[in-house]
């Protein structure tokens, strides 16, 4: 699942978001070690990725909206990130600042 993915790849304060808390507006992963960020998953056979972006640009507030889709039976057979070019292009911008020493979003602090 995403959640393993990304406790995988770093970040491990990673727990499930919406499924959990029951919070129809809450991420279905919350990643504290990237708090701007709100996921919204998908695991199907054919995810919507335009309707889950709708979704996580509808419930994300002021965070990014990012969507982690897995294509079940797909070719690819690895996950999947998508995100709008605005969200993209704040991402890039906050990782900039970050390489000036002055924000936390890219990278977990690595022992």
């Amino acid at each position: 699942m995403w959640r393993d993915q990304l406790k995988s790849a770093g970040y491990p304060n990673t727990r499930r978001g919406q499924q959990f808390s029951g919070d129809e507006s809450a991420p279905d992963v919350i990643c504290e070690d990237l708090p701007r960020l709100h996921f919204e998953v998908k695991y199907t056979q054919r995810p919507n990725i335009e309707a889950a972006l709708m979704q996580a640009k509808d419930d994300c507030g002021e965070k990014l909206p990012v969507v982690a889709s897995y294509r079940t039976g797909g070719k690819l057979k690895e996950w999947v990130v998508s995100m709008t070019a605005e969200a993209y292009f704040k991402l890039i911008e906050q990782c900039q600042i970050k390489n000036q020493n002055t924000s936390e979003l890219c990278s977990p602090e690595r022992s």
